[in-house]
C-alpha cells in the first residue's frame, strides 16, 4: 500500500449521507435543480461523486492523487489549478480540506478565479475544511492508533510565522515504514470571506455542520461556506 491508501484505510470510507444530504438541500435551495452539473475537486475515491450520481446528479471529480482515482474515470487528473472548464458547471465543491492545501494567496485568488470561471452564471461554489482558530484552542497531541495491524504515529507541526499546519503520518506495515505528509494554510473565515469577494463571488453564507439546514455563524471545528456566481 502507498501512503494515500493507507490514509485512506485509517479515514474509512464512511457513510456519506449527511453530506450528500446537505448539498442536496444547498442546491435546491440556492439553485432548484433536479440534475445540476457539478465538479467535485480533490474528489478522492469518488466516494462524495459516486453517492451524488446516486440522485441522478451529472458529477465529474478532480484528484490529484494517481492511487486515489485508479478505479474512477469519471476522475480527471488534477486540482484547481488544472480546472479550464467555462461556464461548464452549475455546482463546484471541495469537500475535506483541499482548498486549505492551497499556502499562498495567489493559489487561493488563481483557483477562485478558475472556479468562478468554470461556474455557469448563478452557480455555487462550496467549500469545507477546518477551522484552525478552533483547532488550536481546543488542541491535543494525536495519539498513535492501530487498525487492522497496522499502526499509525501522528506528528503536528505548526509554523505560526507561514501560517502554516503540518501533519506528519508515520505507517507501520508488516515491519515496514510508509511516511505521508500533508500542509494546511491555518486561515480564518474573514480570509475565505475577502478572497470569495474579491473573485467576483457573492450571497456568501456559512454552515457549522452538514446539519445545518440554515445559514450560522462559525464555531466549531470545521467551515463550510457557500457563495453564488452573480
Amino acid at each position: 500500500m502507498d501512503a494515500g491508501q493507507l490514509y485512506h484505510l485509517f479515514m474509512g470510507k464512511g457513510d456519506p449521507s449527511r453530506v450528500v444530504g446537505f448539498l442536496e438541500w444547498l442546491v435546491q435551495r440556492s439553485l432548484g435543480l433536479e440534475r445540476p452539473r457539478v465538479l467535485d475537486v480533490g474528489a478522492g475515491t469518488g466516494r462524495i461523486l459516486e453517492a451524488l450520481v446516486t440522485l441522478g446528479w451529472d458529477v465529474v471529480g478532480m484528484e490529484p492523487r494517481a492511487s486515489y482515482r485508479a478505479n474512477d474515470e469519471r476522475i480527471r487528473p488534477g486540482g484547481f489549478a488544472e480546472i479550464e472548464d467555462h461556464e461548464s458547471f452549475d455546482v463546484v465543491i471541495a469537500i475535506c480540506d483541499p482548498f486549505w492545501y492551497l499556502l499562498s494567496d495567489d493559489a487561493r485568488r488563481d483557483a477562485l478565479r478558475r472556479i468562478h470561471r468554470a461556474l455557469r452564471p448563478g452557480g455555487v461554489v462550496f467549500l469545507e475544511g477546518p477551522s484552525f482558530l478552533w483547532i488550536l484552542r481546543n488542541y491535543k497531541t494525536p495519539e498513535p492508533t492501530e487498525k487492522d495491524g497496522i499502526r499509525r504515529t501522528a506528528e503536528i507541526k505548526i509554523d505560526l510565522h507561514s501560517a502554516v499546519w503540518s501533519h506528519h503520518d508515520t505507517f507501520e506495515v508488516n515491519g515496514a515504514i510508509v511516511e505521508d505528509e500533508h500542509h494546511f494554510a491555518i486561515m480564518t473565515w474573514p480570509q475565505i470571506e475577502t478572497l470569495l469577494h474579491d473573485a467576483g463571488f457573492d450571497r456568501l453564507e456559512t454552515f457549522k455542520s452538514y446539519d445545518s439546514r440554515a445559514p450560522e455563524k462559525l464555531d466549531g471545528s470545521r467551515i463550510l461556506v457557500s457563495a453564488r456566481k452573480p
